[in-house]
């Protein structure tokens, strides 16, 4: 199908050092900062980009100062680095919820780290059978493994590429000290105006990450993000409005804010049933997956000797790991439920730690199986992670309520909801762990293979990138909650709420924990996000049938969730990468505009780390504040200038790199 997939860059024949101390070590330390640049830009927007291509240019840029370094050692460093990044995207988009059903009042180190790490491990075990099921048998395209393996590639002609990272991550750094620091520059454009009895009006986000998010996404996911904006801010808050009056504030911005705050639950109901829809698509494509999975388990005993570039870690260690792992999984759950006094009999008890030890591993392969089929289709970005887990907590919820049954009454006590609740969130971080380590581990193999690495080799680096990160997750969140808050939760009185990271995955899980044991739940906003879902799944087959591109709800479930100003910032970064592919001829020269791209959101996202330490150590966040009275009423235009310089810039890099290459 591929020449590449059967004949890798580097012959199985020959062997070139990987797993090297200096590639080990290069790998642990981008882990480690990709991982918090991730962090921060999973808390501020709800979304991850993955790090494997800059992460390859990163490696090529330092190893390639050593005498002896090759294509592979940079391979190696990208797979532990865009491990930890992906592994701690997992904890972003989980582990806060504990913080808003009130289970932690901060990020315990130990605890963190324990379930991320058996998380990820489970993840990688996971990831080895579907490696041969779907790079080897299926041949999956994997675009993002295929876009890094062509990188690492061209890195032996030894391209300029890292300039462009280096440019666009100097700008947005230097616009992030304008707008958080010195605060000279604002963030945002926003202007509602009042209807009658209603209200309406638009947000606009002066941020370089989202531009250089919207950027990569492209403008098919900006679309349905923006549609899902309008929706809620053109439609549903004029409605309700109208119907239960405006909300009172100091000003009609603000009370917009506090609407869409109640409003939220309507992007709720449309990521259940975009999640439902997600499982349903992919149900056949991963029976099949499985069904190679399981082919593979006596692969290694007919006598022969595999090739270098097929040698997996053996599959009787796959299954001895899986069957250890089950002791912390079974030591995390007993503790959570044990530290609540549930008021269940001991037999119950048992049952409870027992079915959802075994409710983690089967829904965590089924959601390793969909994360990695999908990111071969479509490619990580597109990989439909939300609904995956939306999908597995109602899921685990079902099954541990059964459980239960009648011997907790979940509105009455409320302390053992919120144990119960804590339980299902401590699952859907694992289960979240496996399916991030399992989409992007598969690039890095699907990487691995096209240049003829040696997957255990790689296998082994992916533990390693897994544990890094979860050492350092725990502080940067701990650090960010200082310095700004976490879904609406603050460590003191008196922080800004403007300032505060959204993390929507978190809230929205935390959200669905508790509505399913009957906590106040608006059931009726709930349906009205259902109607929308329903009539985008309706849209997208639509679309899906005449050819003409797809309307994945789960977009416009993310567009009725976020802030508006997040929305048309994304939206503004697929447009330009929208106009750029229509107006360059040779779309194989646009490298530059991606990786400019990837260093707006490293520019911003690791600034952003730098000034959480001295605002956390400071309990302020307006300690380099430099505002002169004089310059206070231009703060929007000058946050608008340096906003559409940066614009500017990113259109004009990647068009500059089609033109050299026409």
């Amino acid at each position: 199908m591929n020449a590449r997939t059967d004949e890798p860059y580097i012959p199985a024949s020959q062997k070139l050092p990987e797993l090297t101390v200096k590639s080990i070590i290069l790998g642990v330390i981008l882990a480690a900062l990709l991982a918090g640049s991730n962090a921060y830009l999973a808390l501020k927007i709800g979304q991850t980009i993955t790090a494997c291509i800059p992460a390859a240019i990163m490696s090529m840029a330092v190893l390639g100062m050593f005498k002896r370094s090759n294509i592979l050692e940079n391979n190696m460093v990208q797979t532990i680095a865009s491990a930890g990044e992906v592994i701690a995207a997992s904890a972003i988009f989980t582990l806060p919820a504990l913080l808003v059903i009130g289970h932690w009042e901060s990020f315990p180190i130990l605890e963190t780290a324990m379930i991320t790490i058996v998380g990820g491990f489970i993840g990688i075990f996971f990831s080895i059978p579907l490696r041969r099921a779907l790079i080897i048998e299926e041949r999956l395209a994997f675009p993002e493994g295929v876009a890094t393996a062509e990188v690492l590639k061209a890195g032996d002609q030894k391209g300029g590429s890292a300039k462009s990272i280096v440019v666009g991550g100097l700008l947005a750094a230097l616009m992030q000290l304008c707008q958080g620091a010195f605060q000279f520059a604002s963030s945002s454009l926003a202007f509602w105006k009042k209807i009658g009895g209603s209200i309406v009006g638009v947000n606009i986000g002066f941020s370089p990450v989202l531009v250089g998010a919207g950027y990569i996404v492209g403008h098919k996911i900006g679309i349905t993000l923006l549609i899902g904006g309008i929706i809620m801010n053109w439609i549903l808050i004029p409605i309700f409005t109208s119907l239960n009056g405006i909300p009172e504030a100091d000003s009609l911005v603000k009370s917009a804010a506090m609407m869409k705050s109640n409003l939220r639950y309507v992007g709720v109901g449309t990521m259940i049933i975009g999640g439902i829809s997600a499982f349903i698509s992919v149900l056949k494509p991963i029976r099949v997956a499985i069904g190679h999975s399981f082919k593979t388990f006596g692969s290694n005993k007919s006598g022969k000797k595999l090739l270098r570039t097929e040698q997996d870690i053996p599959f009787s260690y796959v299954l001895i790991g899986l069957l250890v792992l089950f002791i912390p999984v079974y030591l995390i759950l007993n503790h959570v439920f044990h530290s609540f006094n549930l008021p269940l009999s001991s037999t119950t008890f048992f049952i409870l730690v027992l079915v959802s030890l075994i409710s983690t591993y089967v829904v965590g392969f089924l959601v390793a199986s969909i994360s990695g089929y999908m990111s071969g289709l479509v490619g990580t970005s597109s990989n439909p992670l939300s609904g995956s887990l939306i999908a597995s907590i109602v899921l685990v919820a079902f099954v541990i309520m059964s459980v239960i049954g009648n011997e907790i009454n979940y509105i009455e006590n409320t302390v053992a909801a919120t144990g119960v609740a804590a339980g299902l969130i401590m699952i859907t971080a694992m289960v979240a762990a496996m399916g991030v380590i399992s989409c992007d581990n598969l690039q890095d193999l699907k990487s691995g293979h096209i240049l003829g690495s040696t997957p255990w080799k790689q296998e082994v680096a992916l533990f390693l990138g897994v544990i890094v990160s979860a050492i350092v997750i725990a502080p940067i969140m701990q650090i960010l909650f200082e310095a700004y808050g976490i879904a609406g939760m603050y460590p003191r009185a008196g922080m800004n709420p403007d300032q505060n990271l959204a993390a929507p995955q978190s809230v929205l899980l935390a959200t669905i924990a508790q509505g399913m044991l009957g906590q106040s739940l608006p059931f009726n906003l709930i349906m009205v996000g259902v109607g929308i879902g329903v009539i985008a799944i309706l849209v997208d087959q639509y679309l899906k049938k005449t050819g003409n591109g797809r309307f994945p709800a789960l977009g416009v479930a993310l567009g009725l969730y976020l802030p508006f100003e997040i929305v048309t910032a994304l939206f503004l970064g697929g447009l330009l990468k929208y106009i750029v592919m229509k107006t360059q001829k040779h779309e194989s020269g646009n490298n530059k505009g991606l990786l400019f791209a990837s260093g707006l959101i490293a520019g911003e996202a690791i600034t952003g780390i730098v000034l959480a330490v001295p605002f956390a150590a400071s309990q302020r966040t307006d300690i380099f504040q430099f505002t002169p009275s004089w310059l206070t009423p231009y703060s929007t235009f000058i946050g608008f200038v340096l906003f559409a310089f940066i614009a500017f810039m990113l259109v004009k890099t990647s068009q500059g790199s089609s033109k050299k290459k026409a």
